[in-house]
């Protein structure tokens, strides 16, 4: 059924526009920008390759302005058919916010995965709830009170309107409904809030981290092999957050797909994030166990030279046993028997890192055998062996485990299995240090 506003696109298209009617689009959204002191540039001289008009609208970001192009009469007839006034961007992401309508909208990039294979993975076979057009939609709602609710679907016509570029990378955005925001900063805040666990938990149930999009960038993500492995309607509404530091390395890790050195390197850098934490705590435990000891004597040298030990100890390790930080961190962090489990479910991947032709050429193989080290040491030794490859790039080398682990090279090559392993380790050491979020405060 053909509508009174698509028969006047086509008319515009086919440049079957009055004089009058062009110049009545012109002057409204004068006029309506000039009320909302949204700057307007006629842009038509540098980019019009028709006799059509293009014009710049500086739309509110943050405390700047971001410009959009509207492009012809059909697009400027589509602008003012929105209050794109109600409207402002959100500094550094493709996302925009109505404060009177209380929404907030953000396009969705897929790392590792190619956009237009995006929704596929995402919705897979399972039925989720659909919009008017058939389209999916993941909704998530919460009985707490000052909390919008989350959906999942399709970007909306006003987003693919004036986040063009943005939007062409986004085939999916999170929209956020009945949010209580007043200001750019709250509502920036809000959005990263939500969306960073929502995206983690996407990830440990389907593999694919899911991020904010930011401006658009030249070059495309590459199709990543995994499939959906859960089920996305057992999302929950996000109580808890990785720290948002070592978050974005393990995004970074998640987008460098096809560059295994830089892709290890990433998933190690949010273990190595946490080695302060979890050296001090260990040092912490033994101070306690000292001044626990009822023969602990403050005005003995004795004890206090003991105490001072302990507390250089920590200094000299911090320094220069950073392998001793990663099995400490690995040991608070990971659960063994979760380890064993994801080392056991694929048995190429076992047999590689056993393996002294295989996994053994280019870092020490692990042993399963009994009486040897405890695999979370044994994994340590392993991933920073790897790790020191990648970093020290002297030729000099006196044995193979220490010489230079060169990009494109056939042992970066065979980083696929450690990569598994350390963005499993990764993982684990971001849901151990969860902090749970205060919707209250």
């Amino acid at each position: 059924m053909r509508t009174e506003s698509s028969e006047f696109s086509d008319a515009m298209h086919t440049r079957e526009i009055t004089e009058e009617k062009a110049n009545a689009l012109i002057e409204e959204l004068n006029q309506r920008c000039n009320k909302a002191n949204i700057a307007i540039r006629d842009m038509s001289q540098l980019f019009s390759v028709t006799d059509e008009p293009v014009l710049s609208l500086a739309m509110p970001c943050a405390r700047d302005a971001r410009a959009i192009h509207v492009e012809g009469y059909a697009e400027i007839a589509k602008i003012l058919s929105h209050p794109f006034e109600d409207f402002v961007f959100l500094n550094k992401l493709a996302a925009i916010c109505n404060y009177k309508t209380k929404t907030i909208e953000a396009g969705i990039v897929a790392h590792g995965l190619h956009n237009i294979m995006l929704r596929k993975r995402l919705f897979g076979l399972l039925h989720h709830e659909t919009d008017v057009d058939g389209f999916e939609t993941i909704t998530i709602h919460t009985n707490q009170e000052g909390l919008p609710s989350i959906e999942i679907s399709r970007p909306s016509r006003f987003f693919m309107l004036v986040a063009k570029q943005q939007a062409f990378r986004s085939v999916l955005s999170i929209k956020l409904k009945g949010c209580n925001i007043t200001s750019h900063d709250d509502a920036k805040a809000l959005l990263k809030s939500i969306a960073e666990p929502l995206f983690f938990q996407i990830d440990m149930i389907t593999g694919n981290l899911l991020t904010l999009n930011r401006p658009a960038k030249n070059g495309a993500n590459k199709p990543h092999s995994r499939q959906p492995t859960g089920d996305l309607t057992k999302l929950n509404y996000p109580t808890s957050k990785p720290h948002s530091g070592p978050l974005s390395l393990y995004a970074n890790a998640k987008n460098a797909s096809g560059f295994p050195l830089l892709q290890f390197l990433s998933y190690y850098q949010v273990l190595e994030y946490y080695y302060p934490l979890y050296t001090d705590l260990e040092v912490q435990k033994k101070i306690k166990l000292l001044l626990a000891d009822p023969a602990f004597q403050s005005n003995s040298t004795d004890d206090i030279s003991r105490l001072i030990s302990i507390m250089h100890s920590s200094k000299d390790l911090s320094i220069r046993n950073e392998r001793v930080q990663l099995e400490t961190t690995l040991s608070n962090c990971v659960i063994p028997e979760k380890l064993d489990d994801f080392l056991n479910s694929d048995n190429s991947l076992k047999d590689f890192l056993t393996s002294s032709k295989a996994g053994g050429s280019i870092a020490p193989p692990l042993t399963f055998s009994k009486g040897s080290q405890s695999l979370i040491s044994q994994i340590a030794q392993r991933i920073y062996s790897l790790r020191c490859r990648i970093v020290h790039t002297k030729s000099d080398a006196s044995d193979d485990y220490s010489k230079p682990l060169l990009p494109f090279s056939k042992e970066a090559d065979k980083l696929e299995a450690d990569i598994a392993v350390v963005g499993f380790l990764a993982r684990s050491v971001l849901i151990a240090n969860n902090r749970p979020i205060n919707w209250t405060s």
